[in-house]
């Protein structure tokens, strides 16, 4: 197997919002050697992705990412590129080469404090634009978009970090909206990371019970669990449910995706009213990544965090078959 025929795959993983973690699986059996055991650690290791979510959309954002790297934690990131904040991030990356970063895909644009328009000329990506001739705030189900035009704007996404000087560890995508809307889009999505030579973020809940969606086909990897806390979760038992998430992971490789800032006029003035992913929401991430307890909660648990850019060294490592 090629790495680009790695790449087009994916990782895929069971998802692990206030669900039971599903087992570790590798999709090849021809390459049996297991995740943990490429990265370095003894098989049966726990690793964890410390995923840092839209960067590019607010300075606080931003800043709790580099903040957490500079505390000596391994953070991932993934950056909105046509967020308003997206240069800032893209400097910080030239200046640190190392950093996880890879690209946070987006197609809507849902904020009320602000909003974007798309990287691809507008005229040449009309269904994807709401009639201000920026980025849809929501698709639907009967969300009518030409999968022409949703490729071309991917790949500008992808071409415009590049050309801030970002290179991407992976893709993930905001919202989940190609994971929703049948099989075209989900492979536009292995596609554009084909082209880019990255691997990207799928789960086995994303895409389950779409009638439409065939099944993702199969790859040399699999993250074993992805992690994101879901809006019944009470303010109270945000620390709670973080900790018995990590507590729980199963052996391999999972990701734990969090959206941490300060709870901050900016902030505020980003999400406004919004409870699900608002100011509260990311202030009460950023309490918990940024605390001594998560660090003692990870050594306590032997959970060692790990970055995209690491499973891509290994992921360019696949020998040809």
């Amino acid at each position: 197997m090629t790495r680009a025929a790695a790449l087009v795959a994916g990782l895929v993983a069971g998802c692990g919002a206030g669900h039971a973690p599903a087992p570790a699986v590798l999709a090849d059996t021809t390459a049996p050697v297991p995740l943990e055991v490429r990265l370095g650690y003894p098989a049966g290791s726990r690793l964890l992705i410390l995923h840092f979510d839209d960067l590019g959309v607010a300075g606080p954002e931003n800043r709790s990412a580099w903040a957490a790297r500079d505390s000596g934690l391994a953070v991932s990131a993934s950056v909105i590129v046509p967020g308003p904040r997206f240069q800032e991030v893209a400097a910080y990356a030239r200046a640190h080469p190392d950093f996880d970063l890879g690209v946070h895909l987006a197609l809507t644009s849902e904020w009320p404090g602000y909003r974007w328009g798309p990287i691809a000329p507008r005229s040449s990506v009309p269904t994807l634009l709401d009639d201000d001739s920026l980025l849809r705030r929501v698709w639907t189900d009967t969300t009518e978009v030409r999968w022409q035009e949703v490729e071309q704007e991917l790949q500008a996404q992808v071409a415009a970090a590049r050309a801030a000087g970002i290179r991407p560890s992976h893709l993930d995508v905001h919202e989940y909206v190609l994971f929703t809307r049948g099989p075209i889009l989900f492979e536009i999505l292995g596609r554009v990371a084909q082209a880019a030579g990255v691997p990207f973020l799928s789960a086995r809940e994303w895409i389950a019970g779409r009638e439409v969606m065939r099944p993702p086909p199969a790859g040399p990897l699999q993250l074993a669990r992805v992690i994101a806390i879901a809006a019944d979760v009470p303010p109270a038992q945000w620390n709670a449910y973080y900790t018995a998430q990590v507590r729980a992971l199963p052996p391999g490789v999972s990701e734990l995706i969090v959206h941490p800032a300060a709870d901050s006029t900016a902030m505020k003035a980003l999400t406004r009213e919004r409870v699900n992913w608002g100011a509260a929401w990311r202030a009460r991430d950023w309490a918990f990544v940024a605390s001594p307890g998560f660090r003692r909660l990870l050594r306590a648990e032997h959970v060692h965090l790990v970055t995209w850019r690491q499973i891509d060294s290994v992921l360019t490592a696949v020998p040809e078959r």
